[in-house]
């Protein structure tokens, strides 16, 4: 309680400063002459950093006053010459920029956003080393690219390792602030985190992390990742090629990627693939302590896990202003778990089990859509996009006891059709202000073959409008987003709601500073996803089972963030508090039964409230050589609801953190050295808490000039196994702990190649929506 009261004294407090700290320059004085404004990309609609801004005399040969932008575009010039000027402002590869001032006209002219045109210079590609490091703006933080980074990692996903915040782990999966409920775009676009791997490094500008998403994001992410592509041209034949080559039998880690894109006239074709393989030796433990008897069961499998996705796609450029385009891909992968299951009981009853366990996997999903849009002068744009996904599997695992020969058999055959459609509509209203609105449509529908009473469907409709606002000092984004859904068993009465999701953003900007302080709020949910919801019985012995529930509710979510930030050099650091607070949180309730069942089943089981502090930044040390620290420090406060409560489970508050650290240093001649670690303490559940073992990457890469780059790379050497799940339940009357651990040689080490290639002409190429293929939660990494 008195934590409680101390939050609110600390916000109250740091909300009077920050209100204070934004009416100050209003009590400045004004002296001589002052011009600002805030330089734009026109086609990016970003902040420019370091144009250069000059007042010229009359005649544009004297160069009365000069300055230059600062890493959000904005400048400040001022001056004590009165007469007639030319203002120019210029940036390399953009057209530049002229205004006439009459300093008899006043003596303070805000020029607004000012816009510069991307001009087409014919020259090789340039990276520029010891470039700014990240940047802020009301919805989003942008860290850049340099050469080092693109050195360091072969693809987008390694590159996404040297962003603070991000956590991309020894599968792949990708994590922002401890958190997989996120999207990925690229230039806008949704993707899945596969189609990062088939992008190079060099060819990505800067990542932009929006912890808080505007109106236009689905409610339903707690976050999202923006890849922002290099303007460099697109060849009329370009490409990559990327291989993995293991060096031990025990582990095979694997991701080739290829990709091919041709252009010609106003066409463009593309297709490329990605590849995940990874097969280890894993260990499934748990140990169960009730009525007087322990159960320890152990699984020693071999997980054979691999994937093969295919992309295609085409873009027409009907003319300057419209443009349509198609974008598929096809997906089967597996994951199977092979080997050995037994289980001892020992106490009360004594009792030996054990078996062959044969794991039998298949799925197969597709996606379709068609693209349009729409870009008339003046900024405006209007884009539909529409398309389907689809996801059949057939899942089975099959147990032969050795000692009665008893079979039986888990099988689901889960299939899910998702249809959606957007419209999206953006109106610049002046150069300071950005007006966003859309209509979005989906419909999902879920059933098992086995299971044949399961079907399961929702329908979603959302309208969203936002609006973006720039100045000198203050930054504004907010929005709005109702949702309409309809969701339930095609058997029993649909649950039905409309939900509003508000969010806003305030960035404000220390005058003559590099530092900036930004309040942020959003509400969002989160759906129980298929697996959670189908019913179908999965046993993993005769004494535990795990199954799914149909009548799980959405749980919602508000999170509130203070942050503040500074440039100093070219290193960005930010620190700042957040509070989060999610209602029937959904989770699993794990019970034992008389007989001595472990039954796992999810369910809404109460609230979890979070708040904490966070600090994260890119350092960089001289030309060569950065690193970029993540820390998180929260406390974790549930409160279990009635159901939960019959199971005796009791209110729960206990401290966690999360934490990450990444570096890279180049030695000249091509060669970078990079590191990369992550680890997240115990975190607190209603029920339970769940943990992961530390990980950690080590690498050497050599770059050639002819588009060649090729390294060596150990993950968690010396440690020989790895924990990468957890969880322990502490209950009245039992207590219960599981792990999942990979067994690995002392130093796994891989060599990696890849090769990118450029032909021809330039030309751009567009990107469409994408959908996240949904994976299966089976045992296994």
């Amino acid at each position: 309680m008195k934590s409680q009261k101390l939050l609110r004294k600390s916000i109250s407090a740091t909300l009077f400063i920050f209100v204070l700290i934004i009416n100050a320059p209003l009590l400045q004085a004004q002296n001589n002459t002052l011009i600002t404004g805030i330089v734009t990309d026109y086609e990016e609609n970003a902040a420019l950093p370091f144009a250069h801004v000059a007042l010229l005399d009359s005649t544009e040969t004297i160069l009365i006053a000069g300055t230059v932008s600062d890493i959000d575009g904005i400048f400040s010039l001022r001056f004590s010459e009165s007469g007639n000027f030319i203002l120019r402002i210029s940036a390399i590869g953009f057209e530049s920029f002229y205004r006439q001032i009459d300093t008899g006209a006043g003596n303070t002219f805000d020029l607004g956003e000012i816009p510069l045109a991307f001009a087409l210079i014919m020259h090789e590609s340039i990276t520029v080393i010891g470039e700014v490091t990240a940047r802020s703006a009301a919805d989003r933080t942008s860290y850049y690219v340099n050469e080092n980074m693109v050195n360091a990692s072969a693809s987008g996903t390694d590159l996404l390792k040297f962003i603070p915040g991000i956590e991309v782990d020894i599968m792949q999966n990708i994590s922002l602030e401890g958190s997989r409920d996120i999207i990925i775009f690229v230039d806008g676009k949704e993707r899945d985190r596969s189609y990062l791997s088939q992008l190079h490094s060099s060819q990505i500008d800067r990542v932009d992390i929006l912890n808080m998403p505007p109106a236009s994001f689905d409610a339903s992410v707690t976050g999202a990742l923006n890849i922002v592509l290099n303007q460099q041209p697109e060849y009329s034949l370009s490409g990559h090629l990327n291989v993995d080559v293991p060096t031990t039998q025990s582990e095979k880690y694997l991701f080739p990627a290829y990709s091919v894109h041709y252009s010609r006239d106003k066409l463009n074709l593309f297709t490329s693939y990605n590849g995940e393989f990874s097969y280890f030796d894993v260990v499934e433990k748990s140990e169960r302590s009730a009525f007087n008897t322990d159960w320890n069961s152990i699984q020693n499998v071999r997980q054979q896990y691999w994937s093969h996705k295919f992309h295609y796609g085409l873009d027409y450029a009907v003319s300057s202003n419209h443009e349509l385009g198609i974008y598929g891909w096809f997906n089967p992968y597996s994951q199977e778990n092979s080997g050995t299951a037994e289980v001892q009981i020992t106490g009360r009853q004594s009792e030996f089990w054990s078996s062959d366990k044969i794991d039998d996997d298949s799925n197969r999903s597709e996606f379709y859509s068609a693209y349009y849009k729409y870009t008339p002068r003046g900024g405006r744009q209007f884009s539909v996009d529409a398309a389907r996904q689809t996801l059949n599997a057939t899942n089975s695992v099959t147990y032969m006891n050795h000692q009665s020969g008893e079979v039986f058999q888990n099988l689901m055959k889960p299939n899910q059709q998702i249809h959606r459609f957007r419209a999206d509509f953006r109106q610049p209203m002046t150069g300071r202000l950005i007006l966003e609105s859309g209509l979005q449509a989906r419909t999902m529908r879920m059933a098992d073959e086995v299971i044949s009473e399961f079907g399961y469907r929702d329908e979603n409709i959302a309208g969203y409008g936002s609006f973006t606002y720039h100045s000198s000092g203050i930054d504004l984004q907010g929005g709005f987003r109702v949702e309409s859904a309809s969701y339930g068993l095609k058997s029993a009465e649909q649950s039905r709601h409309t939900t509003f999701f508000p969010n806003a953003s305030i960035r404000y900007r220390i005058a003559e500073t590099s530092q900036s302080i930004r309040l942020s709020y959003r509400r969002s949910v989160q759906y129980p996803h298929l697996y959670q919801l189908n019913p179908s019985q999965s046993i993993d012995d005769p004494f535990s089972s795990r199954s799914g529930n149909p009548n799980l509710l959405p749980s919602f979510r508000n999170d509130l963030n203070l942050e503040y930030s500074f440039l100093f050099g070219n290193s960005y650091l930010a620190t700042g508090l957040f509070y989060s607070y999610q209602t029937d949180a959904i989770h699993r309730l794990a019970e034992i039964r008389p007989g001595g069942v472990y039954e796992l089943n999810w369910h809404n089981l109460g609230d979890v409230e979070q708040k904490g502090i966070r600090i994260s930044g890119s350092i960089n040390l001289g030309n060569s050589t950065g690193f970029q620290p993540y820390l998180s420090l929260f406390e974790v406060q549930t409160s279990p609801n009635g159901q939960a409560g019959i199971n005796g489970i009791s209110a729960n508050r206990a401290l966690a953190y999360e934490t990450g650290l990444s570096a890279f240093t180049g030695f000249g001649n091509g060669f970078t050295a990079s590191a990369q670690f992550q680890y997240a303490s115990p975190k607190a559940e209603i029920q339970r808490s769940v943990f992961s073992g530390a990980l950690y990457f080590i690498s050497i890469e050599k770059s050639f000039n002819s588009g060649l780059n090729a390294g060596l790379v150990t993950g968690l050497p010396f440690s020989k196994s790895f924990i990468y799940h957890g969880n322990k339940i502490d209950a009245v009357d039992y207590q219960a702990r599981s792990e999942g651990i990979i067994n690995m040689s002392a130093v796994p080490v891989w060599f990696r190649i890849n090769y990118h290639f450029s032909r021809g002409a330039s030309k751009n190429r567009a990107t469409h929506d994408d959908f996240i293929t949904p994976k299966i939660p089976r045992t296994g990494f």
